[in-house]
């Protein structure tokens, strides 16, 4: 958690990745996006490369001036690393350019273009590791090898059709907007039912607004975590986000996903979200591990 007070902050790294900022672990890490950026760029060592994601112009000022303390170089996903979608029939197909290269007819199994981006800042990471550790070229066709074969468990991963059944661990407001861009813009459905859980920690209220509009039911349900919010107090907040929404309340993940299944018909989606552990939870039902 965190950056500059995290366990894995140590050693000293050959490259350093600063993914997307949002509020998170704001009990520990602060309540604004300046406060998160300070923790998170912790991690910057002098001299050593940065890869950073796009961020809010606070937190990139944050990002750009630790980095300008540090003597370290810094990259920008999107600007200094570009994503380039391929057109026409194959649009799942994208390339990648950075300083030192260019990597075409790359292809993912996982959806979202916001995948692709994470595979564009992954490759000109290892490109900086592989020419600190060994001053060799990264090989495109290794690259393309690699990204076929990745598997990301848990990320918008989908475990049955008929209907769609999607989990995804996403617990804050940005990971939300993430997920249901994807599910929208990726999969076709009729009718969107949510499985939510989380825990009370978390910007429930945020994430419920999110998802109301394209929610036409829900299904709230708890497991045994310390931390975990009550089914009962997420049906309150859903009714003060959304009056009038179809819910029902579970008492375990089992219950959900057979009530979910009850309430959706073969053309819909159910997406389960709000917690990893939730996703651990639907995984047992599913695959029984």
């Amino acid at each position: 958690m965190g950056g500059r007070l995290d366990s894995t902050n140590v050693f000293l790294p050959d490259v350093c990745v600063l993914t997307k900022l949002g509020l998170d672990h704001t009990e520990k890490l602060g309540d604004t996006l300046e406060s998160i950026a300070a923790e998170k760029a912790g991690i910057i060592k002098p001299s050593c490369p940065v890869i950073a994601y796009a961020q809010e112009p606070e937190a990139r000022a944050v990002v750009e001036e630790r980095c300008l303390e540090a003597g370290s170089p810094l990259l920008w996903a999107g600007e200094d690393i570009r994503l380039d979608t391929a057109a026409g029939a194959n649009r799942s197909a994208f390339s990648v350019r950075t300083p030192k290269g260019e990597y075409p007819g790359l292809t993912l199994s996982t959806l979202g273009k916001h995948q692709q981006m994470n595979a564009a800042v992954a490759i000109a990471a290892t490109e900086v590791f592989l020419w600190k550790r060994k001053e060799i070229p990264l090989e495109p066709d290794l690259v393309r090898g690699a990204l076929a074969q990745t598997r990301l468990p848990g990320r918008i991963e989908v475990l049955g059709e008929e209907p769609l059944l999607v989990v995804d661990g996403a617990h804050n407001p940005v990971a939300v907007e993430v997920l249901l861009t994807t599910v929208q813009e990726g999969l076709s459905y009729q009718d969107l039912h949510v499985l939510f859980a989380c825990s009370k920690d978390k910007d429930v209220r945020a994430m419920l607004a999110q998802l109301a509009p394209a929610a036409r039911s829900w299904t709230f349900t708890a497991f045994d975590f310390p931390r975990i919010e009550t089914p009962e107090r997420l049906r309150e907040i859903l009714e003060e986000v959304d009056p009038g929404a179809t819910c029902r309340v579970t008492q375990s993940p089992a219950e959900a996903l057979d009530d979910a299944y009850r309430q959706c018909g073969p053309r819909d989606c159910i997406v389960c979200c709000g917690s990893f552990y939730l996703v651990a939870e639907i995984l047992k039902q599913v695959r029984g591990i």
